[in-house]
């Protein structure tokens, strides 16, 4: 089973009921109130006063369900992932060393 960290819960955000993430690299203009919002699924360009700040054990919660946007986030440096199953065995492994 994956076990998913959290490296920069501040991209998180949230438009209506879709939680997503916005890439800081494509969104560099600060005078801008348009952000480029990315759900996995899609992309919409978004007015910054839409979105609101997910609970974390709301983001935990879509990253379980929604694969495409582990994905991306794991590309971005966003999440870590840990395989248990990987870590277990080597524990086991190196216990009989």
């Amino acid at each position: 089973m994956e076990k998913i960290k959290l490296l920069k819960p501040d991209l998180f955000v949230q438009y209506k009921l879709d939680i997503g993430i916005i890439l800081p690299q494509l969104n560099n203009d600060l005078n801008s109130n348009i952000v480029n919002f990315f759900t996995g699924h899609k992309h919409f360009k978004i007015n910054r006063n839409e979105l609101s700040i997910p609970s974390i054990s709301a983001i935990q919660k879509e990253l379980n369900r929604n694969g495409e946007l582990t994905e991306l986030a794991y590309d971005n440096d966003i999440v870590e992932l840990d395989d248990q199953n990987v870590g277990s065995y080597l524990h086991y492994a190196y216990s009989y060393n």
